[in-house]
């Protein structure tokens, strides 16, 4: 009928319009012999980026906005236990974005050392991405 075409044809519209604003971007790296796989949804004003290595999964999220109150974003735990990790490798990523971040980290405590990289190489991808965003 015309107002199930219609309404397709609208659904259709609102999905292309979603997609225009939302982008997703996936990588696997090694480093010192672990598998890091990331990826990283580029939201209207935010991030989601989700890091693991090992097995996937969304044991903890943790969200940090940056704020004129304070230089330091504020964070919290939304997902999972607390973890000071989490909230201040999500604090320091919206800082040096200046965008909120939503932060999945799955990293096993053994392997903490990979966080400097880890951090160093999200802060490139994003960096890379606002650019050629700005650019086109």
């Amino acid at each position: 009928s015309a107002i199930t075409a219609g309404t397709r044809h609208l659904q259709l519209q609102e999905n292309m319009e979603l997609e225009r604003r939302i982008r997703i971007s996936s990588f696997v790296e090694t480093f010192s012999e672990s598998l890091v796989t990331f990826r990283i949804y580029y939201l209207t004003d935010s991030y989601f980026v989700w890091a693991c290595i090992g097995v996937p999964s969304l044991n903890r999220l943790t969200a940090a906005f940056p704020t004129r109150f304070d230089s330091l974003p504020s964070a919290a735990s939304l997902l999972g236990t607390g973890s000071d990790v989490c909230d201040s490798f999500s604090q320091r990523l919206a800082r040096k974005t200046g965008k909120p971040v939503f932060l999945s980290l799955n990293i096993p405590p053994e392997l903490q050392l990979v966080l400097a990289y880890l951090e160093k190489r999200l802060v490139q991808e994003l960096c890379r991405s606002e650019y050629e965003q700005q650019a086109s």
